[in-house]
């Protein structure tokens, strides 16, 4: 159940690194990693895009961010994800949605649907 409460966090905090802790405040880098692992889950089949819409139809409405800056260095974001204190074996987990209200837990992420799916949320 705790493992619920890492939503977010593992791009999250890649973000935050990324930016040197001063772009986003930590709730923005964990919308941003909510946004990301919900494109990771749609990307896998995981949910649909109407889940994904909706989700981060619900994040805007909270006044968070939904995009990264197209300045952000997305090739930067597999090294600082192995950083995360979820890492073992070199492999790093993650918390993906299945549904609204539903998560799974899956190590199972190659690194080429992560740079898509971040990919998807610069503009442009």
């Amino acid at each position: 159940m705790r493992a619920i409460l890492n939503y977010g966090h593992t791009i999250g905090h890649a973000i935050e690194s990324l930016t040197d802790y001063r772009q986003f405040i930590h709730g923005e880098a964990v919308a941003l990693g909510m946004i990301a692992a919900g494109q990771i889950a749609l990307e896998l089949g995981m949910w649909t895009a109407t889940e994904a819409h909706r989700q981060a139809q619900l994040i805007l409405k909270a006044q968070l961010p939904t995009q990264l800056p197209a300045s952000f260095d997305i090739s930067a974001v597999a090294t600082a994800l192995l950083t995360d204190k979820k890492v073992k074996g070199g492999r790093v987990r993650f918390i993906l949605p299945t549904q609204i209200g539903q998560v799974t837990d899956t190590d199972q992420v190659p690194p080429a649907v992560i740079e898509k799916s971040l990919q998807r949320m610069q503009p442009g």
